[in-house]
């Protein structure tokens, strides 16, 4: 094997792993005020498509350079640089499709890459679990070109594979290689370094691998055909075959693993013939539900008397079953699917749309953060459901506490949708918008302190979104003087400002809050321009008063909900004493109340 030596003249090491380019990225992207950020987690499917679309434009030499241009965040500093922006916008597009069109998963993100003004799409898509000897074969048989792409996939992490120049080895590029990409002689040293790739990730039996071929939109007829994916799939397959995510539960068999994408229908078609376990046909079933892969669901539920599925949906907790996790996935296609198919539209429109569920349900809707799905649900609950429920009634619904999936306390469905953090930066804004107007279209008005409630929660999770949003909606509902007290009781010490988001604390200025002195110069430090002397000593004060006093994120966050509470006496007690001559606020809509 070979690994890349050539190094760039600004950087001493080579550095390319997918930790290193986000933590540079999310920097440079705050300093450029640009709301968007990059998942932790990791971009790994971005990653790979992305260089997917280089290795067809002939620029693979161009998409190494730019991971070595984020990898040194000196690169970074200064002007807003154009390529930079277009590769993380293009890299989102490809790792979440839905930020961008709620339709869409992860699995359509291959369409969404162009390569000569056409999209790309996958030649040969198949999903096979199989002994590493059964894949060296496999791999021989579809004879990857040089201008091919092989893009690959264990259930948890994305790569690709590419010829070597010479045409003869493969070229694996993994996202959490600091190198960037190892070369291999052949297909045999290629899967001994795709089985440590799925060890790495703690994956043991058999290895289990998405497989795509991708070629040029307009490229022509091979000299060898490509193998049929259903044909490849028979010659290799492993029955038996079991991939197991060690110390967990988490096991794949070869349907369940296939189900995974629609692109596998045939496959999927074929292995439920043969399939005698029930269980094993609805475990499939719920898996491609939860990916969206509305074909494979659609005909399982066509076929349910034949496959033998027909006893377990008429299961109610079963019908419960899929429809709560197409809406808590976000699966559109599937949700749509379920709420209007023969086998499962009774149990929606009975039990879903029922008004004891109706809390449950919008929470759940809130959380998943497909505004699509969410507007079906909330004019479902009008229009379809029985009794339909008044504007009054769903607005109480939404106000209402309830635990959630993976959450320990009660939350409304605005904190839902607020949420712990953002994807990508990109709020849940739209999602959050509808639930606001439905309850700011009722009776049910939002209090003072509710409002402030909500902005406090996107301040604490950086979502200059919902921040601006929020800001927006107090300056729109609440009378001038309520606002002046609420923005008046937002105070961030330095330590809290440093760990908040810059476009945070710039959409609470351009609101109306009156940040410190020690807060503006973190303020300049963050837009990456100097803060000057007296703000840097301002600041070094500011930073031992904060120590002295022991107020970290979470202390400073809690002194604006006491300041908060302060002002609303201070506020009464103005009132009163100047006896203010304005109409008296309904008692739902009385300032800083709880």
């Amino acid at each position: 094997m070979q690994n890349r030596n050539e190094q760039s003249p600004k950087s001493p090491e080579i550095r390319r792993n997918q930790g290193r380019l986000i933590s540079n990225l999310n920097k440079y992207l705050e300093s450029q005020d640009l709301p968007i950020r990059m998942e932790p987690e990791g971009i790994c499917r971005g990653l790979a498509v992305m260089r997917c679309k280089y290795i067809l434009e002939n620029r693979e030499d161009e998409y190494y350079a730019m991971l070595d241009k984020i990898s040194d965040f000196n690169n970074l500093k200064g002007e807003n640089d154009d390529e930079v922006n277009h590769f993380v916008v293009q890299t989102l597009i490809a790792f979440k499709p839905d930020l961008f069109d709620s339709t869409k998963k992860q699995k359509d993100a291959l369409s969404n890459i162009a390569v000569g003004g056409k999209p790309l799409n996958a030649s040969l898509q198949i999903s096979l679990i199989t002994t590493d000897e059964k894949w060296i074969a496999a791999i021989n048989n579809i004879d990857l070109q040089t201008d091919e792409v092989m893009l690959l996939g264990s259930p948890t992490h994305a790569f690709s594979a590419s010829r070597t120049k010479d045409g003869k080895g493969y070229r694996l590029a993994d996202p959490n290689s600091r190198e960037g990409y190892v070369d291999y002689p052949d297909a045999k040293s290629l899967v001994a370094a795709l089985r440590k790739v799925a060890e790495a990730s703690r994956f043991i039996g058999e290895l289990a691998l998405d497989v795509e071929i991708v070629r040029k939109p307009d490229a022509g007829e091979r000299a060898v055909p490509l193998p049929n994916a259903k044909q490849l799939f028979d010659s290799y397959r492993d029955s038996k075959a079991k991939c197991i995510k060690e110390g967990t539960k988490i096991a794949w068999n070869e349907l369940s693993f296939a189900c995974r994408n629609d692109g596998n229908i045939d496959i999927v078609k074929s292995l439920c013939a043969k399939e005698s376990s029930v269980t094993n046909m609805l475990t499939g079933m719920s898996i491609a539900n939860g990916y969206d892969n509305s074909e494979i669901v659609k005909y399982m539920l066509d076929n349910s008397k034949t496959l033998g599925l027909k006893g377990m949906l008429n299961n109610a907790d079963i019908q419960k079953v899929l429809i709560e996790t197409a809406i808590l996935k976000g699966s559109y296609k599937c949700f749509n699917l379920l709420i209007d198919h023969n086998e499962t539209k009774q149990y929606y429109l009975a039990q879903a749309l029922s008004k004891e569920q109706a809390s449950t349900i919008i929470n759940i809707a809130a959380g998943a953060a497909n505004p699509d799905i969410l507007k079906t649900l909330l004019n479902d609950y009008t229009e379809r459901a029985t009794p339909l429920l008044t504007a009054n009634e769903l607005a109480q619904i939404i106000l209402a506490k309830q635990k959630t999936p993976g959450s320990t306390e009660k939350l409304d469905a605005i904190e839902t949708a607020i949420g712990k953090k953002g994807k990508c930066g990109l709020s849940n804004t739209e999602c959050v918008t509808m639930l606001l107007n439905q309850v700011q279209t009722s009776n049910q008005k939002l209090s003072d302190k509710q409002l402030f409630h909500y902005t406090l929660l996107a301040v604490k999770t950086n979502q200059p979104h919902l921040v601006t949003l929020l800001t927006d909606t107090i300056s729109k509902e609440l009378p001038k003087k309520h606002q002046k007290h609420l923005f008046d009781s937002i105070h961030l010490s330095v330590e809290t400002a440093k760990h908040t988001d810059y476009s945070v604390l710039l959409a609470l200025e351009k609101a109306g809050v009156n940040h410190s002195f020690q807060v503006r110069g973190v303020m300049k430090e963050k837009s990456g321009r100097s803060p000057g002397v007296l703000l840097s000593i301002g600041i070094a004060l500011a930073k031992f008063t904060d120590w002295v006093k022991g107020i970290d994120q979470k202390e400073s966050l809690k002194h604006c909900e006491e300041k908060f509470k302060e002002l609303k006496q201070n506020f009464k007690a103005e009132r009163a004493a100047r006896l203010i001559e304005e109409p008296e606020l309904p008692s739902n809509t009385e300032p800083f109340e709880p």
